[in-house]
């Protein structure tokens, strides 16, 4: 999203062949005990003159100097260079100011302004801004550096903590930790029924004597407590608590834990028991053990350390079908045994047994099949008195809770809400704006707030704007946090943050398929290193690179889902190209894959590993045959692509095409974070934010994308049509160095003369039909000579030979155009701007861009419109397969490691053709 020029003169004058303008300067310069006083200062001596507010001429010719504005290649916070202006001192502006006002750390803004003879104060354009670090001089000038302004805006947070003004009964190791904040759901209880590991909020202790604690004062809502005992590893309930408003009290020490089997008996001949002790009990998560005729299905139930006094013991078992017998031991004493029964059974044992010892290691229970049974689940729930509850300490306690709430009462100045008022948040673009607003956060007013950037990258985040899953954010700041963590957040979600034009945060997504909002083009707005050079030898001011191999990231171990009692993360999600074996094989329609050069039980190959085939897609290992020599079986939820010509392929767990391409091709691994060596090794990259399987997904496909090949970058000169591109806009760019595959496709041609407002646009015979008509999400661009046009829709029968466009799209004009001009198809290669600079010397703007990947995958579609039915590869035209996919490998890639050479442009929302 571009700056919003719409209420400045800017509008009209950036696109001119020639205008007048001026670069000013403020600083809000400020005196101990009075009013501030803005100075103002021109590149000649200005007045506005709507508001006949007067800018001096005591800026130096040359005298001012921008930085460059830089975002991160991957996300996070950008980088914003310093930047310096020189005042005339003959008259000792020096001494003047530095006696008259103490400058240090006041602001500065630099502004831009077209000159029309009518320009308002809105017109001015804030191009930087920062404040004064020092003001060195001499005789002649006097000289600002000026730094970015925006740390001003960072402290560490959150900022309430527990004190004894607040909390006067606050516990010694409580006072001066802050209180939880809370965001998303933590609220997947120890033994729910579904297998999950627990996932909870830690609280904190805020009043010894009535046992209160907190997980949060701002959280949407709170449930069951529990307690961690580290020692044991294990949580338990606390059977009476009482919430009261943000925070509960501990009634008593009652508590309940839940014991699982952890090994079978000798005597067991079930092979499947551990579904018994898996916590899938409920539902459609629910797992069983069956138990044929004589079977037996025997386990041992875990121990724990004893840590108070048994009240209770309670042995169930859960049956889904059929009958049983069962006993239930202790050592080798029979506790409770019962005969043909069905159905759950729940066991009261006698508690007197566990008086002295807590031997729950030595309890056992056995279980008969009389006939066909089922067994979901077997435990002990050991209900007891916690031994620590009556010491004056502060308990390891957590809380079932779903965090922050959209208040308007939980912001600076009690202002708007971010999405529903008293709804959690969990997009993480609304958790952003949260900590940007919340008053136990950073506090900013929502004047500070980009509010429609946030929106617009909100809606990025979702199923709705895109992507395969919403994205999602749970977790807890127990700490305080600084501005790293601001970086490592908006990395973490695929976002820019950083100060835009008027001084406001502003967050963009950092996405392939977002719509271009400007266009350059060689020959047409893109400056000369040698204007007075006669036109065969102008030299273009372009430079081209590439994304250092240093930058890759093309191996992802994302370990997320922080269990913040043991501090250990419990999920994996990776992105690999490491292999364990190679070679060349056919695949079958059944999805039969076979290397008669292959020994597949000897070379690693195992059930669920990956199979990558180039110039195809990835396939899961589901069986390997018999023999475990040559062939295996692979599924796909795509379906299976044959492959009756031996092809080459890799094997290995998790496995992605664009990884292995990375690595081979780059001759390096580069990993997120440490490297993981094995599944076991403590290595990795680690996320605190992050729990949600589909989100983890998300984001390590999003470093698949976008960090696994290096792109192209440009860095290129352009005049002030460019004064409304900021960080993170996408642009189209075209010059003839590129590679062809990044160029626009010539796909038409103009079939008569257009004038600057027509919207029916006709070209030669058929050729409509080479374009996308969309009704919503991407739509196709195309450039006629230096305007863009986007497609809204085209002729499927007939000569189909019209297109129906809107004008003058991603900063272009509209003009007229001569028949049998080409028409160039757009979508291939976007750009995303990630650094500008203003050249005041040169009145130029300079722009650092790099390549997004394709916008969209191919996939190898058949014609499906009414005017091609039937149509099949034999009776196709080259047009038709091209367009179709059928001229391409089944990945549509005509080239394996280059993601650009998908010269067919289909894939999953082509749409009609």
């Amino acid at each position: 999203m571009p700056k919003d020029l719409s209420a400045t003169n800017a509008a009209t004058y950036k696109d001119a062949s020639s205008y007048q303008l001026l670069y000013l300067i403020e600083v809000d310069a400020d005196v101990p005990g009075a009013a501030t006083t803005t100075l103002r200062y021109g590149t000649r001596e200005y007045t506005i003159p709507s508001t006949s507010t007067t800018y001096d001429d005591k800026l130096r010719d040359g005298g001012l100097s921008l930085g460059w504005h830089q975002a991160r290649i991957g996300g996070g916070l950008a980088e914003v260079s310093g930047f310096s202006y020189v005042l005339a001192n003959e008259a000792q502006e020096s001494v003047t100011l530095s006696d008259t006002y103490f400058l240090e750390n006041d602001a500065v803004r630099v502004y831009l302004i077209f000159i029309s003879g009518s320009e308002a104060a809105a017109d001015k354009i804030e191009i930087a801004r920062g404040v004064i670090e020092n003001y060195p001089f001499s005789m002649r000038d006097f000289t600002f550096d000026v730094i970015d302004g925006s740390d001003k805006d960072f402290k560490e947070f959150p900022t309430r903590d527990v004190n004894l003004i607040e909390y006067p009964y606050a516990p010694i190791d409580s006072l001066g930790k802050i209180l939880p904040v809370a965001f998303g759901n933590l609220n997947t209880a120890p033994f729910a029924g579904a297998g999950l590991p627990p996932f909870l909020a830690p609280t904190q202790n805020i009043d010894i004597f009535l046992r209160k604690y907190t997980s949060g004062t701002i959280n949407d809502s709170y449930s069951t407590a529990y307690q961690y005992y580290s020692n044991a590893r294990r949580f338990a309930t606390l059977l009476d608590t009482t919430q009261t408003g943000t925070y509960f009290t501990v009634n008593d020490a009652t508590r309940k834990m839940v014991l699982s089997p952890v090994m079978p008996k000798t005597t067991n001949d079930v092979s499947d028991w551990y579904l018994t002790a898996d916590g899938k009990y409920s539902g459609g998560d629910a797992t069983s053990a069956t138990i044929a005729l004589n079977s037996d299905l025997d386990v041992y139930i875990g121990g724990c350390p004893k840590v108070g006094t048994v009240t209770a013991v309670v042995a169930k078992i859960l049956s889904g079908s059929g009958s049983f017998n069962y006993d239930v031991l202790l050592g080798a004493v029979s506790l409770a045994s019962a005969t043909g029964v069905s159905g759950d059974q729940t066991v009261t044992l006698a508690a007197s047994n566990w008086d002295t010892d807590w031997d729950f290691e030595r309890v056992s229970v056995e279980i008969d099949g009389t006939g066909a049974a089922t067994i979901t689940e077997i435990y002990l729930e050991v209900s007891y008195d916690d031994q620590q509850t009556a010491e004056a300490q502060s308990l390891p306690l957590f809380q079932a809770t779903v965090g922050f709430e959209d208040l308007t009462t939980n912001y600076n100045g009690d202002s708007a809400v971010i999405s529903s008022s008293g709804t959690a948040l969990r997009n993480p673009v609304d958790i952003l704006q949260a900590v940007f607003r919340a008053k136990n956060l950073l506090n900013l007013p929502i004047a500070d707030i980009n509010v429609s950037s946030f929106t617009t990258a909100r809606a990025n985040r979702t199923i709705a704007g895109g992507n395969v899953a919403d994205w999602y954010f749970d977790f807890v700041l127990g700490q305080p946090v600084n501005i790293e963590f601001l970086n490592e957040f908006a990395f973490q979600a695929g976002l820019h943050l950083f100060k835009d034009f008027q001084g406001t945060w502003k967050v963009v997504s950092q996405d392939k398929d977002r719509t271009p909002t400007q266009s350059f083009w060689s020959e047409h707005n893109i400056a000369l290193r040698n204007p007075d050079a006669i036109p065969e030898e102008w030299e273009y001011d372009v430079d081209f690179a590439r994304t250092p191999i240093r930058d890759l990231i093309n191996e992802v171990a994302l370990r997320y889902k922080l269990d913040r009692a043991t501090g250990e993360y419990t999920k994996l999600a990776v992105a690999s190209g490491r292999y364990r074996t190679t070679g060349t094989g056919t695949l079958t329609a059944a999805g039969l894959f076979t290397d008669t050069a292959a020994n597949f039980s000897t070379n690693g190959a195992v059930v669920n590993d990956t199979l990558y085939i180039e110039g195809d897609k990835a396939y899961t290992v589901s069986a390997i045959a018999p023999s475990g020599v040559t062939t295996l079986t692979v599924t796909s939820s795509t379906g299976i692509n044959v492959h009756a010509v031996a092809t080459t392929y890799y094997i290995g767990p998790n496995l992605t095409g664009e990884m292995i391409r990375s690595q081979l091709r780059y001759k390096t691994v580069n990993p997120l974070g440490q490297e993981l060596k094995d599944y076991t090794d403590i290595g990795g990259y680690t996320s605190d934010l992050i729990a949600d399987d589909a989100t983890a997904t998300a984001f390590v496909d999003h470093l698949v994308t976008l960090r696994s090949q290096r792109r192209l970058q440009v860095e290129f000169g352009t005049w002030l049509n460019a004064v409304d591109v900021e960080l993170g806009d996408t642009i189209w760019f075209d010059h003839p160095w590129l590679p062809v595959t990044r160029r626009p496709v010539q796909y038409a041609t103009l079939g008569a003369a257009l004038n600057d407002s027509a919207t029916s646009v006709t070209v030669q015979d058929r050729e409509a039909t080479l374009f996308r008509q969309i009704s919503s999400g991407e739509k196709d661009f195309i450039r006629v000579n230096y305007e863009v046009m986007r497609v809204e829709t085209i002729v499927l029968s007939g000569s189909a030979n019209t297109i129906t466009v809107t004008r003058a799209q991603c900063g272009t004009q509209a003009a007229a155009h001569d028949d049998d001009t080409p028409v160039f198809h757009l979508n291939r290669v976007r750009w995303e701007v990630v650094g500008t600079q203003y050249d005041t010397d040169n009145v130029q703007i300079r722009i650092q861009a790099q390549e997004t990947p394709p916008a969209y995958a191919p996939e190898g579609r058949s014609v499906s419109s009414t005017d091609y039915s039937g149509v099949t590869f034999a009776t196709a035209t080259e047009t038709q397969r091209v367009q179709a996919g059928w001229a391409t490998p089944f990945n549509g890639l005509m080239i394996e490691d280059d993601e650009f050479s998908n010269f067919s442009n289909v894939g999953p929302n082509r749409g009609v053709y």
